[in-house]
C-alpha cells in the first residue's frame, strides 16, 4: 500500500492531522505522518517515524486520571478486531513538548479508519485527530458535539474515499436499508441519486452472485455471527467491480438483533494486481522450469523454497526431497566450503558471486552464480564437466607447446587469468605463482626499462589488430632473456575488450645471433669498402700501366722495323727470324695491353641506363663485321629482339664479343650459323647466342670466364683470353648471370640475363 503513490499523495494532502499506523498491536508502529500532524503536535518526522504511537505520545505521569492513551489503545484494538472504523469521543491528550519534560493540554476528536489487505484483514490504520481544545474551553458542549459529529462525518467520508470503502445498515425490523456515500460511489452513482431499499440494494449485485449474498445474510441473521464474501457489483455504467463484503449483527442493550451492519470495499484493482502477480509468477515459474540451467532459491534461514526441473536432473534430487529443508542438510558445509563461503559473501555484501564447484558424489563440475534477493538467495548453476574436460585437454596441449601461452587482463599488472607451464621453463617461476597463488604479477618480471614500452599494445588492441612486441624479462636466477610477445584482444558482443590471448617465445639466441650478424655485417661492409678502394686502385693501376706500357712497345716495334729495313742486307736469316719474333711478341703484348685496358674500363665508368634496341645493336655489329661474315659465308638469325633498359656501350660490346667468338671458333670446312634469341621473364630478359662451332668440354664451362684463360694455342685461334671475362663483367654490372651449354664438335650456346 505504501508503494501506491496515489494513496500516499492523498494521505499527505489530508487537512486533518493524521498518522498511518501499522496494525501490529500492541505497538502500532508509526510508518507515515502528514505535515498537518507535525504542526499540530509540534513534532518532527524523526520524533515519530518507526516508533510505537504510545512511545511517541505517552500519558502525562503527573496526572493520575490520565486515560487518553488507554482509550486510544482500546479503539485501535477494536479496529483491528472488527475491520471497521471507530470514532472516539472527545479525549484529553497531553502532548509532550519535544526536548523537555513538559506537556501541552489538548482536547481531540479522534477517528481510526482501517485499511484492509487483499484478504480483508486490517493492514494499516489511519489515525486522524481534530483539535477541539478551543471549542471545549469557549463553547457549549452541545455545539462542540454537533461540530464534532459533522467533522467526524467529513472525516469518515474522506476515509471511505481513500480506502474505497462504503458502509451500510439493514434495519431488521422493517428491512430499511442505509447506504453511506461511499457505497453510492462504489456503484457509480452520486449520493442520493437512487432510492435505496432492499430490492434496489440487491439489484446492484451481479445476478450470479445474488443467491450467495442472500444466503450469507440469512446465515448471519440466524446465527448472530459475521460473514465475509467476495461478490460482483454492476455499476451504473454497466462495468463490473469486485467487492469484498463484510457484515455482522448489531444487538441492542437487551441483546436483541436489531441491525445487520457491514462494509463494502472495492477490491477490483487489488484483484487485478493480484492476478497480474499470479500471472507473473506463473510466467516466471514456466521460465525457470524451461531453462537448461539448474535453479533453486533459499530464504533468509537458508531453507529451500524453490527447486526447478533442471536442478532435479543435474543434482539428482527431486523437489520433495529438498523443499523446506536447510541447504546444509542436503550438502554438508564442510564438503562444499567454496559454495557456502560464496553464499555468505553474497548475502552479507549483497553482491553477485560467480565460481565453479566440484560435486564429488556425482563426479561433475558445476558453474555457479549466486544472487542476493530480498527474501534470501537465488542460485543458478549448470553442468560444465564436458567443458572442464575440454579445458583440461586444451591446457595439457598448451602446456606441452613451446613458449608461454597466456590469457590476461589489460592492466598495469598483466594480471594472468591463465598461463601455461612453459613460463617455468623460460622464467624459472611456476605458473601457479601467477594464476592460483597470485604471489607474483607478470609485470614484476618484465625488465623495468621495457615495462612502459609494453603498453604500446593498447593501440592495435583498440583497432582489433594483432600486436607483436619484444622486451626483456628477469628470470628467477637473475638471468635476463629477450622474448617476443604476440597476441590479440578478445571482445564481448558489445565490442568491449574483456581479455588478451597471446604467446610468448624466448628469442634470446635469435637476438644474440642478430647482434653477431650485425657485427659481421659491419665487418663485411668495412671489408667491402676496403676492397672497393683496392679494386679502384687496381683498376687505376691497370689503366695507367697498360697505357704507359704502350709507348715502350711502340718504340721497340719501331726500332725493330727500322733495324730490319736498314740492315736487312747485312742480317742473316737467323737475325731476321729473331727480329720477326721480337716484333710479333711486341704486337701480341700490345694486344694484351689493349684488352686489359678494356677489361679495366668495364665497371669503372658510370654508365647511365637507357632504352636500348637490341635488334639495332645486333644489326650494327653485323655491319661492322660484314666482310668477315661474307668471307666465311656465315648466316645469322635474330628475329624478335626486345627494347631493354641497359648501358648501351657495354651491351654492344657484350653482343660483339659473343658474335665474334661464334665466328672465330669454327671448323675450317664448316659454314658458320649463329642464332640469337630473347625470352622475357617477370624481372629480367634472357638472351641466348648459339653457334655450330667446335664446342667446349664440360670441364671448362666455368674456366672460360676467368681472365687470360685460353683453351687453344694461339696458333690455332687468335685472342688473349679476356673477351669472355669482359662479357661476364658486363652481365654482372646489369645484375645478371652468364653461362654456357655446349657439346664437343656440336657447337655452343651462351646464355645471359639482363635485369629489367
Amino acid at each position: 500500500m505504501l508503494e501506491n503513490e496515489d494513496f500516499r499523495r492523498v494521505f499527505m494532502a489530508m487537512p486533518m492531522p493524521s498518522l498511518l499506523l501499522r496494525a501490529d498491536s500492541p505497538v502500532f508502529t508509526i510508518i507515515d505522518v502528514n505535515e498537518a500532524y507535525l504542526q499540530a503536535t509540534g513534532s518532527s518526522a524523526t520524533d515519530l517515524l518507526h516508533k510505537g504511537v504510545f512511545e511517541a505520545f505517552p500519558d502525562n505521569p503527573d496526572l493520575e486520571d490520565a486515560n487518553g492513551v488507554s482509550n486510544l489503545r482500546t479503539s485501535l484494538d477494536l479496529v483491528v478486531c472488527t475491520g471497521s472504523a471507530h470514532k472516539m469521543p472527545v479525549q484529553r491528550f497531553d502532548i509532550p513538548i519535544r526536548g523537555g519534560n513538559e506537556f501541552v493540554l489538548k482536547y481531540c476528536l479522534t477517528h481510526n479508519v482501517p485499511v484492509l489487505d487483499h484478504e480483508g484483514k486490517t493492514y494499516f490504520i489511519i489515525h486522524s485527530v481534530i483539535d477541539v481544545t478551543a471549542e471545549i474551553e469557549n463553547r457549549d458542549k452541545n455545539e462542540i458535539a454537533e461540530r464534532d459529529l459533522n467533522k467526524a462525518k467529513d472525516l469518515l467520508l474522506q476515509a471511505e474515499d481513500i480506502t474505497q470503502i462504503g458502509s451500510w445498515e439493514l434495519d431488521l425490523s422493517n428491512n430499511e436499508l442505509y447506504w453511506s456515500e461511499g457505497v453510492f460511489r462504489i456503484c457509480g452513482y452520486e449520493p442520493g441519486e437512487m432510492q435505496i431499499n432492499f430490492a434496489t440494494g440487491l439489484s446492484v449485485i451481479h445476478p450470479d452472485d445474488q443467491e450467495m449474498a442472500l444466503q450469507a445474510m440469512q446465515h448471519t441473521i440466524e446465527h448472530g455471527d459475521t460473514y465475509e464474501i467476495i461478490k460482483r457489483f454492476i455499476r451504473k455504467d454497466g462495468s463490473i467491480r469486485i467487492i469484498n463484503s463484510r457484515a455482522k449483527i448489531i444487538l441492542n442493550e437487551r441483546g436483541e438483533k436489531v441491525k445487520l451492519a457491514g462494509v463494502f470495499q472495492d477490491i477490483t484493482e487489488r484483484k487485478k494486481t493480484q492476478q497480474a502477480l499470479e500471472d507473473a509468477y506463473q510466467e516466471k515459474h514456466m521460465i525457470l522450469e524451461s531453462i537448461g540451467d539448474g535453479f533453486f532459491a533459499v530464504d533468509k534461514e537458508w531453507k529451500v523454497h524453490y527447486w526447478n526441473q533442471s536442478a532435479e536432473r543435474i543434482l539428482g534430487l527431486s523437489r520433495t526431497e529438498v523443499l523446506g529443508k536447510h541447504i546444509y542438510s542436503i550438502y554438508p558445509e564442510q564438503q562444499y566450503a567454496t559454495f557456502y563461503t560464496n553464499c555468505v559473501i553474497a548475502e552479507r555484501d549483497q553482491v553477485t558471486m560467480h565460481f565453479e564447484e566440484y560435486v564429488e558424489p556425482l563426479g561433475i563440475w558445476i558453474d555457479v552464480s549466486v544472487y542476493p534477493s530480498p527474501s534470501g538467495l537465488l542460485v543458478y548453476f549448470r553442468d560444465v564437466t564436458e567443458r572442464k574436460e575440454i579445458q583440461k585437454q586444451f591446457e595439457s596441449v598448451v602446456n606441452n607447446m613451446p613458449g608461454i601461452t597466456y590469457r590476461c587482463l589489460l592492466d598495469d599488472k598483466w594480471s594472468m587469468l591463465f598461463i601455461s607451464n612453459g613460463v617455468e621453463a623460460i622464467t624459472g617461476y611456476p605458473a601457479a605463482d601467477f594464476v592460483i597463488n597470485k604471489t607474483r604479477t607478470f609485470s614484476s618480471i618484465i625488465h623495468p626499462d621495457d615495462l612502459n614500452a609494453t603498453f604500446i599494445i593498447a593501440e592495435p588492441l583498440s583497432k582489433g589488430e594483432v600486436f607483436s612486441i619484444q622486451y626483456r624479462i628477469i628470470c628467477a636466477d637473475g638471468d635476463i632473456k629477450w622474448v617476443e610477445d604476440k597476441g590479440r584482444g578478445v571482445y564481448n558482443n558489445s565490442h568491449q575488450l574483456i581479455y588478451i590471448d597471446g604467446v610468448i617465445m624466448d628469442i634470446t639466441e635469435q637476438k644474440q645471433y642478430q647482434e653477431t650478424l650485425l657485427r659481421l655485417n659491419e665487418e663485411l661492409n668495412k671489408r667491402a669498402q676496403d676492397l672497393a678502394i683496392s679494386n679502384a686502385e687496381l683498376e687505376q693501376f691497370a689503366y695507367v700501366a697498360s697505357h704507359d706500357l704502350q709507348e715502350p712497345l711502340r718504340m721497340i716495334t719501331g726500332f725493330l722495323s727500322q733495324l730490319e729495313k736498314k740492315y736487312k742486307h747485312e742480317l742473316d736469316d737467323t737475325a731476321r727470324q729473331y727480329i720477326g719474333f721480337a716484333t710479333d711478341g711486341a704486337k701480341r703484348m700490345r694486344t694484351v695491353i689493349l684488352d686489359l685496358l678494356e677489361y679495366s674500363r668495364v665497371g669503372s665508368v658510370d654508365y647511365e641506363k637507357e632504352p636500348v634496341n637490341i635488334h639495332q645493336v645486333i644489326a650494327e655489329i653485323l655491319e661492322m663485321n660484314r666482310n668477315d661474315l661474307i668471307r666465311r659465308e656465315a648466316r645469322v638469325f635474330f628475329d624478335g629482339m626486345p627494347l631493354i633498359r641497359a648501358a648501351r656501350t657495354p651491351i654492344s660490346q657484350l653482343f660483339q664479343n659473343l658474335i665474334t667468338n661464334a665466328l672465330k671458333y669454327q671448323s675450317p670446312d664448316q659454314r658458320p650459323e649463329i642464332k640469337i634469341t630473347a625470352t622475357e621473364y617477370p624481372s629480367y630478359w634472357q638472351f641466348a647466342v648459339a653457334d655450330n662451332g667446335i664446342g667446349i668440354e664440360k670441364e671448362y664451362f666455368e674456366k672460360i670466364f676467368v681472365i687470360f684463360q685460353r683453351l687453344h694455342h694461339r696458333n690455332e685461334y687468335s685472342g688473349t683470353g679476356i673477351g669472355l671475362s669482359i662479357c661476364k663483367k658486363i652481365v654482372d654490372m646489369h645484375n645478371g648471370k652468364i653461362w654456357v651449354e655446349s657439346l664437343r664438335g656440336r657447337g655452343s650456346t651462351f646464355f645471359f640475363t639482363i635485369e629489367k
